[in-house]
């Protein structure tokens, strides 16, 4: 479900040897420098799993596309159940 490029780029990160970060940067550096690079990394992931969530909650029959391939399956029901009760404030 998710781009085939991200996880391409996610193995290719952890099969790979990274660079350490320089000693002159101090440990809340460090830290923030790991946090922000997980963060980008889940947001590859998350993203295009939020539009396909998004395009599935809707009533009616949008197709999704994810690179020309047309059968992206859509989690109607569910999602539709779950927009009514949150947004709608319909049970």
């Amino acid at each position: 479900m998710c781009s085939p490029i991200a996880a391409f780029r996610l193995a290719w990160r952890l099969s790979s040897v990274t660079p350490h970060l320089p000693q002159s940067l101090r440990a809340y550096q460090r830290y923030l420098a790991r946090i922000t690079h997980v963060a980008l990394y889940s947001l590859l992931f998350l993203y295009p799993l939020s539009g396909w969530a998004a395009l599935s909650a809707y009533e009616g029959e949008f197709p999704i596309f994810f690179f020309g391939y047309d059968g992206v399956p859509g989690r109607g029901k569910a999602l539709r159940v779950l927009r009514l009760s949150l947004i709608d404030g319909r049970d």
